[in-house]
């Protein structure tokens, strides 16, 4: 059947199914899949945006996001390429299969004539010479008889379509068992802080990270490497090791990979006694509330109004000591109430709002002439001299602030009835799952994010949610059971280490394919089996060759003196 323009279609479907189970085109499509598989090997695969650019910097994590190399087994192209190759695979049996059914016999196998060559002389002398050279080469010689002979050498590359075949199908039983079976987990580790693997790695593994840190390079202040001084405690010992990129550690079937090394905001736990719980918290709160201690403090005052008052050039050091200090060349004196290291602008009415993320100090203090108040409680900032305080203001008094020397009170000490952890509960979108860790009793517990609701903590058949946003307070001081209770507080950022975990029972499928895809390719194209069928037929040799290049076969018969055709 043809169309309008004069193809055959039947032709092109001849021409597309030829090209499609070409085992040059397989070879190459298993190839690229091969390789493709290695990236996502070495590659981080489904981790958090930020571990990218942490990684790989601004520049590399947008080439890996545009080619979707941080999922690279999930992207179109690796799965057309996988349905091509598997395709490929069926159509190049499909080929095969047809070739074996139309071998009728060994004689149409071995004597499907391509070439003839004519003969000068004598043919069983032509014949002899023929294997005697063929031998000295290192052929091996068969007599079929009836003036026929084989000959072949590389015999042993056979072996390559096999053993490519079965590269190929511990390739796609590799990718299924990691498919059906594989698991993977993503831990954030503070120092010192131990967590327990999450139950689906099938693992009892209690990991502390005992030290980690970034590598750069001193010349250039490029990121050379990350690293972890991870400690595993399970049923055979404790075990530590270091664990860069690239460089992972293995234990109990599980691989740990180095991922990134960044600071994240922990949520401080509590687990303990209600009562020694909610005293601490009471303690916590009021450490965080109160002000700090001032133990001096540097002010320019100038005068706004008609009273007089000398403009010192300088700030001048006032003591705080719980009275008023006399102003010098003045007839002020001043009293300090409380100073804030970072007074939010906008709290008091006339103050314009402050979108800068720099610490803001302030402080309150209390303004006299001679023995009488003139001005309580007034505010001065220290990032904001312009603005003066209405107080100030009718004073006829503008107050700049400089240095200050401060202290708090000490910071409450934890009970030994209560325990503290450092945990990060995880972003769903960023596929953290949440923290694993042990209770005080032994028990394993799971704290976690729950949209919308706040922080859940797991522990058993028992369920705790802390409503966001995550803020202490006692009415966050939940019943765990009969004895213990749990609450939070938020923290500082700290630095933190992240590890992808993964089971993968397919690694071996995949280690073994990689290999045998390799072998049996360099076995059937880079050491071929070449094979020689020759007949006499009268004055000619009815001749067929697989394999053997042009050059080479000249080589062998033209020496006789014959004419290849």
């Amino acid at each position: 059947m043809r169309d309008k323009s004069g193809f055959s279609i039947r032709a092109i479907g001849r021409s597309i199914w030829t090209f499609l189970s070409s085992v040059r085109v397989f070879f190459w499509l298993v190839l690229v899949v091969s390789l493709l598989s290695l990236v996502g090997v070495f590659i981080l695969q489904k981790g958090p945006p930020w571990a990218y650019e942490t990684l790989y910097g601004e520049g590399g994590a947008r080439f890996v996001f545009a080619l979707g190399l941080d999922d690279i087994f999930h992207t179109p192209y690796f799965i057309a390429l996988v349905v091509w190759a598997a395709f490929s695979l069926f159509a190049c049996s499909i080929n095969r299969l047809r070739i074996l059914i139309r071998r009728k016999s060994d004689v149409d196998r071995y004597f499907a004539v391509q070439r003839t060559l004519k003969l000068p002389g004598e043919p069983k002398q032509f014949l002899n010479g023929i294997q005697g050279r063929l031998k000295r080469k290192g052929w091996r010689i068969t007599n079929l008889g009836e003036g026929a002979i084989y000959a072949s050498r590389g015999g042993w590359a056979w072996w390559g379509s096999p053993t490519l075949h079965l590269g190929v199908v511990l390739l796609l039983l590799a990718g299924m068992v990691k498919l059906t079976t594989g698991e993977s987990a993503y831990l954030v580790l503070y120092e010192n802080q131990s967590q327990l693997l999450p139950p689906r790695m099938e693992s009892e593994l209690e990991v502390t990270a005992t030290g980690f840190d970034t590598v750069v390079d001193p010349n250039s202040g490029r990121v050379l490497t990350y690293y972890t001084d991870l400690t595993a405690d399970g049923e055979d010992g404790l075990e530590t090791s270091r664990i860069e990129v690239n460089i992972p550690y293995y234990r109990d079937g599980l691989t740990f990979y180095q991922v990134f090394v960044d600071e994240i905001e922990p949520a401080l736990l509590l687990v303990g006694l209600r009562g020694e719980l909610t005293a601490y918290i009471e303690e916590r709160m009021a450490f965080e509330s109160a002000p700090v201690l001032v133990e001096s403090i540097a002010i320019r005052l100038s005068s706004t109004g008609a009273t007089p008052a000398a403009e010192p050039a300088d700030f001048v050091e006032l003591e705080a000591t719980g009275e008023p200090v006399p102003y010098p060349g003045t007839p002020w004196s001043v009293l300090v109430r409380n100073y804030y290291p970072n007074h939010k602008l906008g709290s008091e009415p006339g103050v314009d709002l402050n979108t800068s993320p720099e610490p803001n100090p302030a402080m309150r203090l209390d303004l006299y002439a001679g023995d009488a108040l003139v001005a309580e409680n007034v505010l001065v900032y220290r990032l904001h001299p312009d603005y003066v305080d209405p107080k100030l203001v009718g004073a006829g008094v503008s107050i700049e602030l400089g240095a200050v020397r401060w202290s708090r009170n000490p910071e409450p000490v934890l009970p030994a009835g209560v325990n503290l952890y450092k945990l990060f509960p995880g972003e769903p979108a960023e596929e953290l799952d949440g923290t694993w860790f042990r209770l005080p009793d032994g028990s394993p517990a799971l704290f976690e994010v729950d949209p919308p609701r706040g922080l859940k903590l797991s522990a058993g058949d028992r369920e705790l949610v802390f409503p966001a946003p995550a803020t202490a307070g006692f009415e966050y001081i939940l019943e765990l059971d009969s004895e213990y209770a749990a609450g939070y507080l938020n923290a500082a950022p700290e630095p933190i280490t992240g590890l992808e975990v993964k089971r993968d029972p397919g690694l071996p499928f995949f280690w073994a394919a990689s290999v045998l895809i390799i072998l049996g390719s360099c076995l059937i194209f880079a050491v071929p089996w070449q094979r020689i069928w020759l007949r006499l037929e009268d004055k000619t040799v009815a001749l067929r060759t697989r394999r053997l290049p042009e050059s080479e076969l000249r080589r062998i018969f033209v020496p006789e003196g014959g004419d290849l055709s």
